[in-house]
């Protein structure tokens, strides 16, 4: 999703791609969401004729109950438009994690 982000906004303003890339510094998303490995989501069906077969996926994002519990006490500790900051990663120390694209 950056990486789009990045390209769009270095369409736009391609003199600031150092700044941009090096200097500036971006957080990551916490996402409670994820996507199973294919082989737990991709299932061989048979038509209903049954003359045929045919590769559907299924169920192929969950959500684990941790990080989302995690999220949820976030909120609860910090209400207001801080628990919106629930949805970004952090530091060891409480501080929302950021790193430079490049990085």
């Amino acid at each position: 999703y950056y990486l789009e982000l990045i390209r769009t906004y270095l369409s736009m303003y391609p003199e600031h791609e150092e700044r941009l890339l090096f200097h500036e510094e971006l957080p990551y998303f916490y996402s409670p969401a994820y996507v199973v490995p294919r082989a737990d989501k991709y299932f061989l069906m048979t038509s209903d004729d049954r003359r045929s077969q045919f590769v559907r996926q299924i169920n192929a994002t969950r959500t684990d109950a941790e990080k989302l519990e995690i999220q949820r006490k976030y909120s609860l500790a910090h209400p207001g438009l801080h628990s919106l900051d629930a949805h970004w990663q952090h530091d060891s120390k409480g501080t929302i994690f950021k790193s430079s694209p490049f990085s």
